[in-house]
């Protein structure tokens, strides 16, 4: 996966397109480092990092490309090509399954560092 040009707004204000390093949402702090392929990202939270995050490559890739795309909606083929392209979907028995389950896991770390106020 390659860094591409971003164009977004950070939680800091605009910026130009490819400088975006780091995203703020709710709690957490999502720092882009897209030179690491398998973890494409790290996740903060009150500057320590989300040691949950780290535990699946997979659901690092897709926090890092639904960020990326945040503006536009993604479709689950798209996502599916993102987290496994090339051949390496057609190896899965049910890549919309193991899909859901990547975005179940994503949410659950999320939710179980997020404040209590917010859940």
């Amino acid at each position: 996966m390659s860094s591409g040009e971003m164009g977004e707004e950070a939680a800091g204000g605009s910026v130009s397109d490819g400088d975006v390093r780091e995203y703020e949402f709710s709690d957490f702090r999502l720092v882009l480092q897209p030179q690491n392929e398998l973890f494409p990202a790290r996740l903060l939270k009150d500057g320590g990092e989300v040691a949950e995050f780290r535990k699946s490559s997979l659901a690092c890739r897709l926090l890092f490309y639904l960020v990326k795309n945040r503006r536009k909606p993604v479709p689950t083929e798209v996502l599916m090509a993102a987290l496994w392209p090339g051949e390496q979907g057609n190896d899965l028995q049910d890549p919309k399954g193991s899909l859901t389950s990547i975005i179940q896991r994503l949410r659950s770390v999320l939710d179980k560092n997020r404040p209590p106020s917010l859940h």
